[in-house]
């Protein structure tokens, strides 16, 4: 699966149906944990951390993972990836959300699909919007991909009407769409920043709305499983069979592909047309609802996201669909501006979806010096430790090397919220953790990443509170974020007003 978020849905959806199914990625502790107490009682919940090692070295019947944990078992950087990769070449593998995918994680998969073609693994991708173009990315790999299949016995219904509801910097600007939603009618309104979505849900707060539900990367895990579950009560399959869907949920990109939630009106910041198709996905999703079968045709209102600079002028903020330019602000990526073009107002079928994107991406984009740079140091990590470990050897979760990376994000730095000191028992001394794995398992569920510059901001601002650890005998400082800078609701806020107790 493309991220964790998604893995953890499918694992989830996956151990109702299937059994022995195992789960692995940076963040799977506590998911892993959580699932065996249910599962298994007494003494024998011990039981879990062996379980999420056999899913690490993909020796469950099915294990749901993240391509970075697959990728990574190429570089064989510790012992235990021999291992791991000697298991999926005895596997067959499916990558979900091909599309996710942008250019610098497509080139390390198509490295990956060299590897696995040549010991004749079984490969399927899937993706709802797939360039034609990607044919040519994917044949990198020695394969040789004639057609993309599809499932046309749907694809030429329409499936939505697009309204094009100008540019919007705060949420009042679109209050006649967010009143729907207020009185009652379930709605789903789709951001670019998670900045953006919390303006969305301080609309709704002001005006004493129930039922209303945000989404976004910053919350803990534990915070992430809470609201998932809220999200299928109100928006989900049985809600819509029982004729009973109601509420609001504000979703940043997280929700595209993982949440199985579905509403006849969405609101939606412009974005790509891939990226769109896979936000409409949750439009009018459910054909089962009060207890008859019905396609219908749902509303989706489109609007351009803007800033007002410290000049007083509006401009349009693409983020993140972009780059940022020192003094000048976000540049809008050529993508973006195309499919601005592209996203006119109307009715749209999946074939017209499919034919957009197909435009959008018309041929394999050249190959940029930094993606090649990391790709050759992947093949070169490949081919120099198969046989001896290399002198720098990575960290048990790790999703790159000192060479090579999984992913093109900015630098995150880790911050940890809902901290409660009091509560560990750990003899006397709150800072000493016997072990790295018990400094992990408590670490894990109250850790969230933001990008550095946003760390540095807060720490600049006094909102992290500087927490030195003893874990196995070596001091560790950690940063801990004040507790009126989270809740379960919210999330990581750093907007908020300094109350007294941050002066």
């Amino acid at each position: 699966m493309p991220t964790r978020f998604t893995a953890n849905a499918l694992y989830l959806a996956t151990t109702e149906q299937l059994s022995n199914t195992g789960i692995y990625h940076s963040s799977a502790w506590h998911l892993a944990q959580k699932r065996a107490a249910e599962q298994l009682p007494g003494a024998a919940r011990a039981a879990w951390r062996q379980e999420l090692d056999y899913a690490r070295l993909l020796e469950t019947a099915a294990t749901v993972t993240t391509i970075d944990q697959l990728c990574m078992a190429l570089t064989a950087s510790r012992e235990d990836h021999h291992a791991t990769f000697w298991n999926l070449a005895h596997a067959c593998l499916v990558i979900d959300e091909a599309d996710f995918y942008d250019d610098f994680t497509q080139r390390n998969l198509v490295v990956l699909l060299r590897a696995l073609r040549i010991l004749r693994v079984p490969v399927l991708l899937m993706s709802a919007t797939l360039p034609e173009s990607a044919r040519e990315l994917y044949n990198l790999s020695g394969s040789a991909i004639s057609k993309i299949w599809d499932d046309p016995s749907d694809s030429t219904r329409t499936r939505l009407h697009l309204h094009r509801a100008g540019r919007a910097e705060f949420a009042a600007d679109v209050a006649a769409i967010l009143e729907r939603g207020l009185k009652g009618e379930p709605l789903i309104i789709y951001a670019n920043t998670v900045g953006r979505a919390q303006g969305y849900w301080d609309w709704f707060q002001e005006r004493k709305a129930d039922n209303v539900v945000l989404y976004h990367s910053r919350f803990t895990e534990p915070d992430k499983e809470q609201i998932e579950q809220k999200l299928l009560a109100l928006l989900g399959p049985k809600a819509w069979e029982q004729g009973k869907p109601c509420g609001v949920a504000i979703l940043t990109q997280i929700g595209e592909l993982s949440v199985n939630i579905s509403a006849d009106l969405m609101l939606s910041d412009l974005c790509p047309t891939d990226r769109l198709a896979q936000r409409a996905g949750r439009l009018s999703r459910f054909k089962n609802r009060f207890d008859k079968q019905q396609d219908v045709v749902g509303e989706l209102y489109l609007i351009e996201p803007e800033k007002t600079t410290k000049d007083g002028v509006k401009n349009h903020y693409p983020a993140p669909y972009g780059h940022y330019r020192q003094g000048k602000g976000w540049i809008m990526s050529a993508v973006l501006e195309e499919a601005n073009k592209q996203l006119v107002a109307g009715e749209y079928s999946a074939q017209k979806f499919v034919t957009l994107v197909n435009a959008l991406y018309p041929k394999l984009a050249d190959e940029a010096t930094e993606v090649h740079n990391n790709r050759a140091a992947l093949e070169d990590a490949a081919i120099t430790n198969w046989l001896l470990l290399p002198q720098a050897q990575t960290e048990l979760d790790d999703d790159d090397t000192h060479t090579w990376k999984s992913r093109d994000i900015s630098p995150q730095k880790v911050v940890y919220a809902n901290t409660d000191f009091s509560a560990l028992d750990m003899e006397g001394d709150r800072t000493d953790f016997p072990s790295w794995f018990a400094f992990q398992e408590w670490a894990l569920p109250r850790a969230i990443s933001i990008a550095v510059y946003d760390f540095k901001r807060a720490q600049d601002d006094s909102k992290l509170t500087e927490v030195l650890l003893l874990v196995n005998e070596e001091r560790e400082k950690i940063w801990v974020v004040k507790p009126r800078y989270y809740d379960a609701q919210q999330g990581l806020r750093f907007d908020k007003a300094p109350s007294d107790e941050d002066e």
